[in-house]
């Protein structure tokens, strides 16, 4: 049996009136990151890979350090994950894929994401194969998509 709460991993970042840095530290697995309000550079191996913008999901492959830079306003929804499909989605610049969910999905991709970071925060029992369940519905729309 597979243990699943190994991989997968949700959160989320708000950072108001601040410019801050960070780096991702998990590089084992694809990192999805959807965007709520702003934009962040992205940098890997020390050059700029892309901007992420509002309204768009990101998914970076694993094997690269990422370093994160955001000015004043910045929210998102990340997860890691080990999916069990191989995403399928446009390669955006930088060794970045990207989906942008059409008007009609947006509202259930988000809210997708936001019950599967929900879950993880609240550690109800099994959160982790529903997380997985809502994450992968994201990858597959993104599949279809492109």
């Amino acid at each position: 049996m597979t243990d699943y709460t190994k991989d997968i991993l949700l959160g989320q970042v708000s950072l108001k009136h601040l410019e801050r840095q960070w780096s991702g530290l998990r590089r084992n697995d694809w990192n999805m990151i959807f965007v709520l309000s702003g934009h962040c550079d992205v940098y890997i191996d020390d050059a700029k890979s892309c901007c992420l913008e509002k309204g768009n999901y990101y998914l970076f492959p694993p094997g690269k350090q990422r370093r994160y830079h955001a000015d004043k306003e910045f929210a998102c929804y990340w997860c890691h994950i080990t999916p069990s499909l191989t995403p399928n989605w446009k390669i955006h610049v930088g060794n970045c894929y990207t989906f942008t969910p059409p008007e009609q999905e947006y509202a259930r991709t988000q809210s997708n994401i936001e019950e599967a970071v929900s879950l993880c925060f609240n550690q109800t029992p099994h959160w982790h194969a529903l997380a997985r369940h809502l994450i992968e519905e994201i990858i597959l729309r993104g599949n279809i998509q492109n």
